[in-house]
């Protein structure tokens, strides 16, 4: 009908991410050719309330010869 309007609100809850990756330990040679990998993510549903997708990996930071964490 003409002139009539519906407003709609949805409240998304979201849950604390509870697979945390573990903390990586490599040598040297092994950090200069490192390349992250992607992360995948879902809602674990199906059909239209499917949510998925994928988040490029990302590299921050960095190190050098002696060990040292110099966060970016």
């Amino acid at each position: 009908m003409l002139g009539q309007n519906t407003h709609i609100l949805t409240t998304v809850d979201l849950l604390p991410f509870i697979n945390a990756p573990a903390d990586v330990t490599m040598t040297c040679e092994e950090a200069a050719v490192f390349t992250a990998s992607d992360l995948n993510y879902t809602n674990g549903e199906t059909g239209s309330c499917e949510i998925t997708g994928t988040v490029p990996g990302l590299v921050s930071g960095g190190f050098d010869a002696c060990g040292s964490d110099n966060h970016s």
